[in-house]
């Protein structure tokens, strides 16, 4: 079920429809907030990279993200390879 959609004027990412469903258990370790701080360095991110949670006196903490990207490969080898 669509709950709501974001506000006009926010990027493409940001425009996707929020949905809302129930969970099969209680959360333990997250609030909802916490739950979109994640999506959210997951979209920060792009294609490549890591988005790494940290617990620290049993609590989420941080979250450390690592984004990469693709080196383009060299389709012809160097002076020192032939």
């Amino acid at each position: 079920m669509v709950a709501n959609t974001r506000e006009a004027g926010e990027s493409a990412m940001e425009a996707i429809p929020l949905v809302s469903m129930p969970l099969d258990a209680r959360l333990r370790c997250l609030s909802l907030g916490q739950i979109q701080a994640i999506d959210d360095a997951l979209a920060a991110i792009g294609d490549y990279g890591e988005v790494r949670l940290i617990k620290n006196r049993g609590k989420l903490r941080f979250i450390q993200t690592l984004s990469s990207r693709a080196m383009e490969e060299d389709t012809q080898p160097s002076p020192r390879h032939r």
